[in-house]
């Protein structure tokens, strides 16, 4: 399904060829200066346009602190910005990227990002400390970002002298790293354009500035989103293409249609029954899937969101979910391996938890089996007034359809009825912001560390969506971030994923499975490297994309 608002909101890639992108970057230098253009090393060519068909639309405007990115918007996002750290391709190493540098103090509790000198904004503004205080400020006192943000930081420090900020926690936290990667917040954009998450900057358009390989050319909303070639960009003879665009196109099977017509030339796709199709379109194509190789870690789960604590102000009629045993009937009455075959063709594997069978935070869950015996026996303990719910799904999209038809179906079986209520993305996750549902099928918690997931599972971001605001879960989360082991850390993040299986917040379907499928002329995209010394990034990373190296052959 691709109803996705994963890890990457609010804030949550293959090893390089011999010879690669540094190498053939530092030629490529060397020719752009002699205004050569053309073949170049015989292998890469300068110039040419992208056309990639993605998943849904963004929100403007299109800056860290305001806007919703979702797998879509991280794509345009690492077009126009560029994130402060990456992710290495084994998951297990975070590295500088637009950050020079990252240190910590003794107590994990203070981390100094060192700025990157002669880095500048497309406007031709510094990208310097001030530039990147003025963001993680931003990020702090946003009214979007800011909730999950002030959370775990109490604030920053900067250095103008040194061309340092500091980050200040609130509690002892080893993996900090991957959120200056993983998360919105890892994007530094010009310090003009931000502030109108909080009703500030009106005049500000909503266009991004950023440091980013792609200059931000133009929107055409619900069409696409044109950027143009930086040719001043901080790494010497990148980017290879002269234009990228991303055209939102929210229907799977129009996509797909787009990419074999020749309309686009990529794609990244979650809908099973067109993944399952990638592995025949031909040798005019190449394509990737995250599942069954990756992610290990943590991929986005599908599952029923439940409110357990509706604000009444916003939902009077309140919510089933906050009695355990209407949440335990539902639990034994969903029968996950169903939604596999009907709602994914297949193409995923059952789940029982944020984390699946071969990660290293995975341990045996008691999670309720499907039985409808067992279903049917909770379904008693509900008063006969409260044995119904309404099931808010995201319309347009067949597979979630599908999903939420399931739902009604499973549970009218064990007496529970279930209204389907369809509506547009964007009003789905701002009932969710704010706890206007009673049941909405989601798909989340996606990270190469677990840590990411921290805000939607916290008692202090509010935006614990499911409005399970449990002190255990709290407790254990805090204590699996400040570990320094491997191996307890992973048992503490097992921990965590027990206590929220005794809560019964989701009901766990099946896991997201995204996949990438590109015309075999398109170059190079499954690929990435840092700057020199060069080392392999995540890429793609559950169908997120740099495209600064790619080329068309």
């Amino acid at each position: 399904m691709t109803n996705t608002y994963d890890r990457r909101q609010f804030l949550t890639q293959s090893a390089a060829a011999a010879g690669g992108v540094v190498a053939a970057g530092a030629v490529v230098d060397q020719i752009a200066e002699a205004g050569v253009a053309g073949a170049v090393d015989g292998r890469i060519k300068l110039g040419g346009t992208l056309k990639m068909g993605v998943i849904s639309e963004q929100n403007k405007p299109f800056t860290p602190d305001y806007a919703n990115m979702d797998t879509s918007g991280f794509c345009y996002a690492r077009a126009v910005y560029d994130p402060l750290m990456v992710v290495a391709s084994d998951g297990k190493t975070v590295y500088p990227y637009l950050a020079k540098s990252l240190t910590h103090n003794a107590g994990y509790n203070e981390w100094t990002i060192a700025a990157r000198a002669g880095v500048k904004f497309h406007d031709g503004t510094p990208c310097n400390a001030q530039a990147i205080y003025a963001n993680l400020v931003a990020d702090f006192n946003s009214g979007l970002t800011g909730n999950a943000v002030r959370a775990l930081i109490k604030g920053y420090t900067l250095n103008a002298a040194k061309q340092t900020v500091t980050v200040l926690t609130r509690y002892k936290w080893t993996t900090f790293p991957y959120t200056l990667a993983e998360q919105q917040i890892a994007f530094i954009a010009a310090p003009h354009t931000l502030g109108s998450g909080n009703g500030k900057n009106n005049d500000y358009t909503g266009d991004p500035v950023g440091t980013g390989p792609f200059v931000f050319s133009s929107w055409d909303y619900t069409v696409a989103f044109v950027c143009v070639k930086n040719t001043h960009y901080w790494r010497p003879g990148l980017p290879y293409l002269a234009q990228v665009e991303y055209h939102s196109i929210p229907d799977g099977p129009t996509r797909f249609a787009a990419l074999k017509s020749g309309a686009v030339d990529i794609i990244h796709e979650g809908e099973g029954d067109i993944t399952k199709q990638f592995p025949h379109l031909g040798g005019g194509y190449n394509f990737t899937l995250d599942y069954p190789k990756t992610p290990a870690y943590a991929p986005s789960s599908n599952c029923m969101m439940l409110n357990c604590k509706p604000n009444l102000h916003i939902l009077p009629q309140g919510s089933p979910f906050t009695d355990i045993n209407m949440r335990k009937a539902c639990a034994y009455g969903l029968d996950p391996s169903k939604f596999v075959s009907v709602v994914d063709s297949g193409e995923s594997v059952v789940i029982d938890g944020i984390f699946e069978h071969g990660s290293p935070y995975y341990r045996k869950q008691s999670y309720p089996k499907f039985n409808v015996t067992t279903a049917k026996s909770y379904v008693k303990k509900v008063a006969a007034s409260k044995r119904k719910f309404t099931l808010t799904y995201v319309s347009g999209d067949p597979a979630v359809a599908r999903a939420a038809t399931l739902v009604q179906q499973m549970m009218s079986k064990i007496g529970i009825t279930v209204t389907l209520s369809g509506t547009p993305q964007g009003n789905l996750i701002g009932d969710a912001i704010f706890g206007a549902y009673q049941a909405v099928t989601w798909a989340q918690f996606g990270g190469v560390s677990p840590d990411l997931n921290y805000p939607w599972f916290s008692t202090k971001s509010h935006l614990n969506f499911a409005n399970n605001l449990d002190p255990k879960t709290e407790a254990l989360m805090l204590k699996a971030m400040a570990q320094t082991s491997t191996t307890a850390r992973n048992n503490a993040w097992a921990a965590v994923n027990a206590q929220i299986n005794k809560d019964l917040p989701y009901l766990w379907t099946d896991r997201v499975v995204l996949g990438v499928a590109a015309k075999s002329y398109v170059q190079n995209w499954k690929t990435f490297e840092t700057p020199a010394p060069a080392k392999p990034v995540l890429q793609p990373n559950q169908a997120v994309l740099f495209f600064t190296s790619t080329w068309h052959s």
